[in-house]
């Protein structure tokens, strides 16, 4: 094994002369005053690019989902401790008619920043809102649970009025399920099916989300938004637990390259760095672990993010499943994870997380890190010691630490299996369009972070036609109909069983996909942010955190 061993290291050091070398990116902000010590009485955030969105019908990347978690409620929230579905916009809720029937019972002192309270009709108006097709609300699948919810977003029906929500009065919302799913409190916390203020829209339309006239029930409001440049939040003083808010101001700045962040925070301009936020330089983490400041001011967080790839099952030839399992045996994650990720990274073969304690996560229903077995499934395939085998293309977004793992499968699957695999990398927009069918290259980046911590978040993502058979080109209808089926099952035990065996399907039956690992999110945070904690998914619980020592 040494030639894989000597190989790899070459890579990661030509990686690391290039990232140093590498001209820094600048940004239209400027950094703010260079504080000595302690924090100027607010808090302040990267972000990483543009902001989309502050509406939550139309909420879908990482820094929307941020800020509606910042602005906007929840009929559910999540224990940043044990992830269990917990009341936020809710007090309580009763489940009818074994599961197809959930009746949610809200706070009466819950008010929008304007002062009107906030009621089950700003629900059931919301999502109504957002299932309409002109909206183009990207998550409206989420919504499908519901009755007549897929007709209605497919147009094949126009009366909101038969969406299965319905307000029972002004602080009871019901809804009707299309079939009985067990994790439907979870659901409800996405940003779907959050309330909206229907004023606000109905008054200014596409501009309600701008300052002075977006309307907020969250922990916080919009103060001010200048685009590209930062966005700054302030204390919602409506918010039912506005006392428990310690921070009262929160600015969000654009950082559109890593090493001017972490510039930034070493010059004590950004509370925080790393993240979702706006990840830490990779080739750094090395010399940042050795500054005595910094280590302490290291933290380390699991996510439910997975980093796969997919496979195009209709081309040759990754058509052939045998030619699918001997390439996801051949490589071998744990060296992936050790030479590169630094501590980012839990090498794994299985795509779900494992978040629930109550079934075994004992072994993998991936295929694991074998080239003996791998060597003999391309044998079986007709390739002997790779004789006569067809180049093929591995697909990514244009990014440094795809095209690290990229060129790092690529010398794996060349040692192993004594294949050749060319490497393509594309801006987004492009990638997303060279990903469809049939043009579909034989391998391309399929990454997934769960909106909850349900496996069926993950496997929905495969299952459903935009994924199984738009891009993997895999008639998923049989295992789609399993999920659907597992989903009802009222036994929290056999449930988890039962999403266990699919991913054994998905994984080693089928190897429709090949995960590599688990991503883990790297914080610099510094000592005066107390009560400093980080949610896996979702937006971060800013609420909870305090700030000492201001100046």
């Amino acid at each position: 094994m040494f030639s894989i061993y000597q190989t790899l290291f070459t890579l990661s050091l030509l990686l690391l002369i290039i990232g140093c070398d590498r001209d820094p990116v600048v940004s239209d902000i400027q950094p703010e005053p260079v504080l000595t010590e302690g924090s100027p009485g607010y808090l302040r955030l990267p972000i990483n690019g543009a902001i989309k969105t502050l509406d939550p019908g139309l909420t879908e990347d990482n820094t929307s989902i941020e800020l509606t978690e910042q602005l906007f409620l929840a009929l559910t929230d999540f224990d940043p401790l044990t992830y269990q579905v917990v009341p936020e916009l809710a007090t309580h809720w009763q489940v009818y008619d074994q599961g197809r029937r959930y009746r949610f019972y809200l706070r009466q002192d819950t008010f929008w920043s304007d002062g009107q309270a906030v009621t089950a009709t700003d629900i059931v108006w919301a999502i109504q809102r957002n299932i309409v097709p002109k909206t183009n609300a990207p998550y409206a699948s989420a919504l499908y649970v519901l009755t007549h919810a897929k007709a209605l977003h497919q147009g094949r029906i126009d009366d909101v009025s038969r969406l299965g929500v319905q307000a029972i009065d002004p602080f009871t919302v019901e809804f009707q399920l299309r079939h009985s799913i067990s994790n439907f409190p979870a659901l409800v916390s996405l940003w779907v099916y959050r309330p909206l203020p229907r004023r606000a829209i109905e008054t200014w339309h596409q501009h309600w989300t701008l300052p002075g006239k977006l309307v907020s029930n969250g922990p916080y409001q919009l103060q001010d938004w200048q685009p590209g440049r930062q966005l700054v939040l302030r204390k919602n003083p409506y918010y039912f637990a506005a006392d428990q808010v310690m921070i009262d101001e929160v600015h969000y700045l654009t950082v559109v390259e890593n090493s001017l962040g972490l510039t930034l925070y070493q010059h004590n301009a950004l509370d925080v760095m790393g993240g979702a936020y706006l990840p830490l330089p990779r080739g750094q983490l090395t010399i940042l672990k050795r500054d005595p400041d910094l280590r302490e001011q290291y933290r380390r967080q699991s996510t439910l993010c997975s980093y796969t790839y997919g496979f195009n099952v209709n081309r040759s030839p990754t058509d052939d499943v045998r030619v699918r399992k001997a390439i996801a045996a051949a490589i071998n994650r744990g060296l992936l994870v050790e030479a590169f990720m630094q501590g980012a990274a839990q090498a794994s073969s299985a795509y779900v997380v494992p978040v629930d304690s109550a079934v075994s996560h004992e072994g993998s229903p991936g295929i694991d890190f074998d080239p003996v077995q791998a060597r003999a499934w391309l044998a079986a395939a007709g390739y002997p010691e790779g004789k006569d085998f067809p180049p093929l293309t591995l697909m990514y977004n244009t990014s440094e630490i795809h095209h690290t793992v990229a060129l790092a499968v690529q010398a794996f699957l060349g040692h192993s299996l004594n294949i050749t695999l060319t490497l393509k990398q594309l801006p987004w927009p492009q990638y997303i369009q060279a990903i469809e069918q049939p043009q579909t290259p034989h391998l391309f980046r399929f990454g997934w972070c769960a909106d909850y911590p349900d496996p069926y978040s993950w496997l929905s993502a495969v299952a459903e036609p935009a994924t199984a058979v738009q891009r993997l080109g895999w008639t998923a209808l049989d295992f789609a109909q399993q999920l659907e089926r597992t989903l009802r099952q009222t036994n929290p035990v056999a449930r988890q069983q039962g999403y266990r065996q699919l991913e054994y399907q998905l994984l080693t039956e089928q190897a429709v996909i090949v995960p590599l690992y688990f991503q883990t999110h790297q914080y610099l945070v510094k000592p005066w942010l107390k009560n400093w904690s980080a949610m896996p998914f979702g937006g971060q619980p800013v609420r909870n955190w305090g700030l000492v020592n201001s100046k």
